[in-house]
């Protein structure tokens, strides 16, 4: 994964209708042995940027 990458006006659905979600900076284990320094910047409700030194 190349870089820092921004997921924007994202919308979560299930079953069709639209649900709310929270976001949480926390990233498991495996996810920082294969990406190196990672790092999550929650902008948003719908904006989330995802940091990685790769």
């Amino acid at each position: 994964m190349p870089g820092d990458t921004e997921f924007y006006n994202m919308v979560f659905k299930n079953g069709g209708s639209t649900v709310t979600m929270s976001f949480s900076e926390y990233y498991g284990s495996m996810a920082q042995q294969l990406l190196s320094g990672l790092d999550v910047n929650i902008i948003s409700g719908t904006d989330v940027e995802l940091k990685t030194a790769n």
